[in-house]
């Protein structure tokens, strides 16, 4: 099973995921020197160079970078960043996988992999206890240490889309309509995105008027 013409069903790209999340995961990221050794000052590294590196992952793509790219279209990565040009990759910081981790279940609460968090959240006047998604979310508790606290954190620094952090800071739930629009401008205009952003930068008056 290999990828053909940048074409892939979803469990190839569940097979591509898996050998990119080793990769950039814990267990391998800082000890892997020819990994690091490709990273540039921002930590992107780019994908031919990552192909031609790993046999694995060069046998499940064919060697085509736009395999990857397909692949983390149909399975979205928490752990995985693409660059804006779709040509580099990098691992992002734990904030930002927290962050994307709880905005993918709050984008989408009527997903069937959500019922048991929308359920809580509908019994709760739409909020949910972090600690209890640590529960019903191992995974999340592991990449969150199990610390409410460094979720909160994560929340305040990271601007979820999706996401918002009650008062109390224990607790989450979905953003409204009015709240998501705002968080999506702010994105817009955040530092991760506005140097790149070509259709925006032409927008905007060089006079400020």
């Amino acid at each position: 099973m290999n990828c053909q013409h940048g074409e892939i069903e979803r469990s190839l790209a569940l097979e591509i995921l898996k050998c990119l999340n080793h990769k950039f995961g814990e267990g391998n990221y800082h000890r892997d020197q020819a990994l690091l050794s490709l990273l540039d000052e921002r930590g992107y590294v780019l994908l031919d160079k990552l192909i031609s590196c790993d046999a694995h992952l060069f046998e499940l793509t064919g060697g085509r970078t736009s395999c990857i790219r397909s692949a983390l279209q149909i399975v979205p990565s928490t752990v995985l960043q693409v660059s804006r040009d779709k040509k580099f990759i990098r691992r992002v910081t734990s904030e930002v996988r927290i962050v994307r981790f709880l905005d993918t279940i709050f984008k989408d609460l009527n997903n069937p992999n959500n019922s048991d968090i929308q359920a809580v959240a509908e019994s709760s006047h739409g909020q949910v206890w972090i600690a209890t998604i640590f529960e019903l979310r191992p995974e999340f508790a592991q990449m969150a240490w199990g610390n409410v606290r460094q979720v909160a954190s994560a929340c305040v620094r990271g601007s979820p889309r999706y996401t918002h952090l009650c008062e109390d800071q224990l607790r989450v739930r979905r953003k409204n309509l009015v709240e998501r629009v705002a968080s999506q401008i702010e994105y817009y205009f955040s530092e991760e995105n506005m140097p790149s952003d070509k259709h925006l930068n032409a927008l905007i008056d060089p006079e400020g008027a």
